[in-house]
């Protein structure tokens, strides 16, 4: 039986002149040294999808063991956060895949960060490539999955390396501007809507007091069963308590409430630079008033006052093209950005053997679920 090795790895040191260290850090036990090591680099790229509270809460979830790679050579600095999954633990692979493993973006975005830019980078890029997939190599990674940070491009010098390919565009809206202007910036329709809102008398709040997260979670779980979501969506009050206490500040709810009662909200995260639209919730039966177009609205009033400059509303929910919530959110600015998903097999003969246990398994429902030996029974 294959041994399954820990996150933490040995730094590596070749030489003097062009000393590397590479440290794959369990956040778990390392979150400190690794917000610490994030700290390091310019503001834009402290982004909250990077922090260890962010893949804190999806380990918690299940998803896999929360790790980064802390990359240190001459030319500067890398770091890549990922989640660390065991083969053994889905159901139809089992001990026969035991010291095998795959990894992946958190749920959102991901990708490595790397400091300085410019002539330097390319260099830090190829020594950091290979420090990585001799630690891939000795740790037993099957396949790679990231989702790139469409903000920050991490795809870039990357993107070759791990197959990527453009999924995805992303809406984007420029904040810190006048409200007046904010709304000129809108379609005429997006603008309608907002003010039949306001007309409705639809109030807006953030929202802090556990009673309004706890609304928050049924409206959210509520949506997810009418747009027919996969299982992995319903997140439960848990996800949501964990979410609360682990992001703390970086984390807010904002809802709109009509007669006192929560008829939209949603869950929206920020950094020194961005907010990200993270998830969010609505009554149908409110949904004529459009509480959605002034839960948006203002909640680029609220990003602004901040003093952020971003506001990312994300993409829509069916992947590789346009659908409702995308059209949605294309209301509110013309900015977009374009999401970059990234694929790569490390062990080839390994990926070969999972996915003819996965098609033993059952029929595939996802014909272009990645890894395929991952992909969910139907039904």
């Amino acid at each position: 039986m294959r041994s399954t090795p820990q996150c933490t790895a040995p730094s590596r040191e070749p030489g003097a002149r062009d000393a590397v260290n590479l440290r794959i850090l369990s956040l778990d036990e390392s979150a400190a040294e690794w917000d610490a090591a994030l700290e390091r680099l310019p503001s834009r790229l402290r982004d909250v999808y990077f922090t260890s509270a962010y893949h804190l809460l999806w380990q918690r979830h299940g998803d896999g063991e929360a790790c980064g790679a802390v990359f240190e050579h001459s030319a500067g600095l890398v770091l890549y956060p990922f989640l660390r999954r065991r083969l053994e633990d889905v159901p139809w692979l089992g001990e026969r895949f035991a010291g095998l493993v795959d990894i992946a973006s958190a749920y959102g975005y991901g990708g490595p960060l790397v400091h300085p830019a410019g002539d330097a980078a390319d260099e830090l890029r190829t020594a950091f490539r290979k420090a990585f997939a001799d630690w891939r190599g000795d740790a037993g990674v099957v396949s790679e999955f990231v989702r790139f940070h469409p903000l920050l491009h991490t795809e870039e010098g990357f993107g070759t390396l791990l197959g990527a390919k453009p999924a995805n565009e992303t809406v984007v809206c420029k904040v810190g501007i006048d409200p007046e202007m904010q709304l000129r910036a809108m379609t005429a329709a997006t603008r309608r809507n907002v003010r039949k809102a306001q007309g409705a008398g639809l109030t807006f709040a953030v929202e802090t007091s556990d009673a309004a997260y706890a609304d928050f979670g049924h409206l959210y779980r509520e949506t997810m069963e009418r747009r027919r979501a996969a299982a992995f969506y319903l997140f439960d009050d848990r996800h949501f308590s964990d979410f609360r206490a682990l992001l703390g500040d970086a984390q807010a709810l904002l809802a709109v409430r009509h007669e006192g009662r929560m008829v939209a909200g949603a869950l929206f995260m920020r950094s020194a630079d961005f907010a990200h639209y993270h998830l969010g919730g609505s009554d149908a039966d409110a949904l004529e008033l459009r509480p959605n177009n002034l839960l948006f609205f203002e909640a680029m009033n609220w990003a602004g006052a901040a003093g952020l400059t971003e506001l990312h509303l994300g993409g829509g929910y069916r992947a590789g093209g346009q659908d409702e919530l995308l059209r949605f959110k294309s209301g509110f600015s013309a900015g977009r950005s374009r999401l970059f998903l990234g694929r790569a097999i490390h062990r080839e003969a390994d990926n070969r053997d999972a996915e003819q246990a996965r098609r033993a398994a059952g029929p595939l429902g996802d014909a272009g679920f990645f890894p395929t030996y991952r992909a969910p029974l139907p039904g």
